[in-house]
């Protein structure tokens, strides 16, 4: 296995040279594939086509991270009704499906403009 460049390495190429970083997941996302058992290796290069769709489509970095984690919490999701069937009788109950709301209300807090004044203004508020 590839020893990976530290957080701090990543992190800094992520903000200076992201292409760098792509290349980097491509090439150890295909050595994974590559190194999966013969049987798993067209499911999970039908997972990285899906991911890579929601890449492209993202608009910045965090719709990224969101799009994907979703893909990942529906998976989450059919996992667990797939093995309800094997659970005891008492816990079957169906887990309800949680969706993300479409919009959601934007709370307006108040700017504080040191650590200090924000103990002093969060102790008036509430006290």
């Amino acid at each position: 296995m590839t020893k990976l460049p530290s957080f701090d390495e990543l992190r800094k190429m992520a903000i200076e040279s992201p292409e760098k970083l792509d290349e980097l997941l491509e090439r150890e996302t295909a050595k994974i594939i590559e190194a999966a058992p013969a049987h798993l290796k067209e499911r999970m290069n039908g997972l990285q086509f899906q991911i890579e769709a929601q890449r492209r489509i993202s608009k910045n970095p965090v719709d990224r991270m969101v799009r994907i984690f979703r893909m990942m919490n529906e998976s989450f999701f059919e996992l667990n009704e797939a093995l309800r069937p094997f659970r005891p009788q008492a816990v079957q109950e169906p887990v309800k499906k949680q969706t993300l709301a479409p919009n959601a209300m934007i709370l307006d807090f108040p700017k504080v403009n040191s650590a200090e004044e924000a103990g002093s203004e969060a102790s008036k508020k509430y006290h």
